[in-house]
């Protein structure tokens, strides 16, 4: 420690010596902390807080590192440090170096600021972020960083609208692919995959979705491979398949636009005529006649087409009176037709005018037609009546204007009949065989039935082939939930067995209703 006032003019030699010598040692160490007499100004290296301190005359503050700048080049008046002049910069306490700071030129990369790092190593380094054109959160110490050109595997991650290139690729867990992405050019079109909730139908749906009104979806098998749904091969619409068990609608078409004669079908594109008949043009298609004049007779050709012609040009007379014998003279028949006078007795014949008794059954190998007069031009009466006694008598009554057919009785009117709309109307009851002695392997129905019941396709519709709205359900639908109560004809067609499906729906409807019941007493006892 040195007194910095001394020595002065009063001190003596020997003093004066041994004062400068203190404070030339005290210069040498940096001035010690607890010299005295300093002028204000003075500066001293604080070796505790390794910094300059300057003395304002009473104490050392304003360290000169926020007032001053030190530049160390290692050695004095270099523009850049010496190799190998110092490896270690160090600061500690409130020193630090302020952004932009160099060191021989160079620059110094400081705790605040951004700068760019080029060429670095970073050696476990902590980083909370990485800042480029967005924000990339680095991993914690038990996640993996995903790379760019590294294989790795995602678990519990949401992609939100991936992007895959032209020919890429979902593998499985070898490598294999699952599915393979091909992109068009300007594609605005894609497929669209919905899953389904728990219940019943449950039902997965491929949708071919995008900005187009029409939008087909198109699978396509590679070589003799075939498209199946669920094991079965999928109908196309072209190439040769055959169908087993299938209904075909309405406006259907086989072979190029018609359906064939095997088939059930014409197997020509021809349209008929109004008044043709038809008939077998060959063993693979039906013909059309043209059509008739009044009173013509349809004449055979063997294998060709019948051709209509007039009664007059056939070889058969006839007496246009009942008086008349009425006597075949060439009828072409397997046996002659011998009438006398409207006799009451006919060999091999029958009467064309007047009454006649026919006794005994006749069996005819054929289908009968009979021609009646009708009572009007749209009207047709035909019925029957007893030769003796009294009592009602039943006929038939048909309209041709109306479309009409009833079974009508003399006494009561009409019994039943079905009016234009194909509707069946009874004047009593219409019940079905159900006694209980001839039924047997009772099963209940399935344990959904309720539900599905409420699935059924229902409501009020337009029957197309008569143009009439109607309610009901569709048979199809019933089929699914209640096969039973569908049936099946011969075309094809299915119709409903309304009654039963009816009443077996309102049974187990009843059981629904009195298990809610019991469920509303239960809880109304919990309440109370």
């Amino acid at each position: 420690m040195a007194d910095h006032s001394l020595p002065t003019i009063s001190s003596n030699y020997v003093n004066f010596l041994t004062e400068l010598d203190n404070r030339l040692d005290d210069l040498a160490v940096g001035i010690a902390v607890d010299s005295t007499g300093l002028p204000p100004g003075a500066i001293r290296f604080d070796r505790s807080e390794s910094n300059w301190r300057t003395w304002n005359g009473s104490n050392w503050n304003d360290p000169l590192a926020s007032s001053y700048k030190i530049n160390i080049n290692g050695t004095v008046g270099a523009t850049t440090p010496t190799t190998g002049a110092f490896t270690t910069l160090t600061t500690s306490g409130v020193a630090s170096l302020a952004a932009g700071s160099t060191v021989g030129g160079l620059a110094v990369v400081t705790v605040s600021g951004t700068q760019t790092l080029t060429g670095k190593t970073l050696t476990n380094p902590v980083i909370s972020t990485i800042i480029n054109t967005g924000t990339i959160t680095l991993p914690t110490a038990t996640t993996t960083l995903v790379g760019r050109d590294t294989t790795d595997t995602l678990t519990n991650k949401t992609l939100t609208r991936p992007r895959f290139a032209d020919g890429g690729s979902i593998d499985d867990a070898d490598g294999n692919k699952l599915i393979e992405f091909d992109a068009v050019a300007g594609g605005m079109n894609y497929l669209k995959v919905a899953n389904a909730p728990t219940g019943s139908p449950a039902v997965v749906t491929l949708t071919a979705a995008g900005g187009n009104t029409n939008i087909s979806l198109n699978l396509v098998p590679t070589g003799s491979g075939s498209i199946t749904i669920n094991g079965v091969p999928a109908v196309t619409t072209t190439g040769t398949q055959t169908l087993t068990n299938k209904t075909l609608g309405s406006g259907t078409v086989y072979n190029g636009g018609t359906i064939g004669y095997d088939y059930g079908g014409t197997g020509t594109t021809t349209a008929p005529v109004a008044g043709a008949v038809v008939y077998g043009a060959s063993v693979t298609a039906q013909g059309y006649t043209a059509a008739g004049t009044a009173g013509q007779l349809l004449q055979s050709n063997g294998a060709s087409a019948p051709t209509w012609v007039n009664a007059s040009s056939l070889s058969v007379s006839y007496a246009a009176t009942a008086g008349s014998a009425n006597t075949a003279t060439s009828a072409n028949t397997a046996g002659s037709a011998v009438v006398a006078n409207n006799a009451a007795t006919v060999t091999n014949g029958v009467y064309t005018v007047g009454d006649q008794t026919i006794g005994g059954l006749k069996a005819f190998s054929s289908s009968l037609f009979v021609q009646l007069p009708a009572a009007t031009d749209s009207e047709i009466q035909f019925g029957f009546t007893r030769l003796s006694g009294t009592g009602a008598a039943y006929f038939y009554h048909l309209n041709n204007t109306a479309k009409t057919l009833g079974l009508y009785d003399t006494a009561t009117g009409s019994r039943w009949y079905t009016d234009s709309a194909n509707n069946l109307v009874v004047s009593g009851n219409v019940t079905a065989f159900s006694d209980e002695r001839v039924k047997t392997d009772w099963k209940p129905l399935h344990s959904t039935f309720v539900h599905d019941l409420a699935n059924i396709k229902s409501g009020s519709y337009l029957r197309k082939d008569i143009d009439v709205r109607h309610v009901g359900v569709s048979a199809q639908s019933l089929q699914q939930v209640l096969p039973e109560a569908v049936l099946t004809d011969d075309e094809g067609m299915l119709s409903v067995n309304y009654g039963a499906a009816a009443m077996v729906s309102a049974v187990e409807l009843a059981k629904v209703v009195l298990q809610l019941q019991r469920e509303i007493e239960e809880l109304k006892q919990k309440l109370a």
